[in-house]
């Protein structure tokens, strides 16, 4: 998981901003110089923020590996070198991620993709929305994070913790009617009320990963087009 490891479990709102530090770029760069080796991103964060993330490690990065000016950077050995290049277009393919804890999976440099058929529907966010800013107006220093797929009230900071516990009590009783025909599930902890599309987890992201063409195959959907496409020019007429 990114945050809590890679990057402190920091505050959502600072989520725009967030950067993975030198030393965390290197060592997933180390990691990927195995040909063997995939490396899975998973966070929380939105699509864009995962796509920053990502670009820090495939990018060429402005620090050296000890986070020193690459200005004057001294010879070192030839992995930790590799990983202060940026990646190859082999290893690039091989950085996974997952965003909005596994509602979208992404493959390499391939585009997002949703993992589940409950998640092709948003009609219900709008809604959500509104029942939860109205928490948020009357709860102090509790805050509304809305994303792409999922939006959560995150009430752990609030001014006064019972009356965000009573009030998350109330949302979250509001939410299962609210919601009782909606493709949606709602999670509940003393942090958060958590609203996502049914079934998703970063467990089924994962899932949707390993079971995809190209995982099995080792070839996306664009390069076996190219293939065949290829291999049909080539063919002789037969006389």
């Amino acid at each position: 998981g990114v945050g809590g490891m890679l990057l402190p479990a920091a505050s959502e709102a600072a989520e725009g901003e967030a950067h993975l530090p030198p030393q965390q770029v290197a060592a997933l760069r180390a990691l990927l110089l195995d040909e063997t080796t995939t490396v899975l991103l998973v966070s929380g964060r939105t699509r864009a923020d995962m796509n920053r993330l990502i670009s820090d490690v495939t990018g060429p990065s402005p620090h050296g590996a000890d986070g020193s000016s690459g200005a004057a950077a001294k010879p070192r050995p030839s992995a930790a070198a590799a990983a202060g290049e940026g990646l190859s277009a082999a290893q690039a393919v091989r950085l996974w991620g997952l965003a909005e804890n596994g509602v979208y999976a992404r493959r390499g440099g391939g585009s997002w993709e949703l993992t589940s058929q409950a998640a092709q529907e948003a009609s219900w966010l709008e809604q959500v929305e509104e029942m939860m800013c109205y928490f948020e107006e009357r709860t102090p220093e509790s805050r509304v994070e809305r994303r792409d797929r999922t939006i959560r009230w995150s009430y752990e900071s609030a001014a006064n913790g019972p009356l965000g516990a009573q009030h998350a009590s109330n949302l979250v009783e509001s939410l299962e009617k609210t919601l009782s025909n909606a493709p949606v599930e709602v999670l509940w902890d003393a942090a958060a009320v958590e609203v996502r599309p049914h079934g998703s987890s970063s467990g089924l992201g994962l899932m949707h990963q390993l079971t995809s063409e190209e995982a099995l195959t080792g070839v996306s959907p664009e390069e076996a087009e190219g293939e065949g496409a290829a291999g049909a020019g080539g063919e002789e007429e037969e006389t």
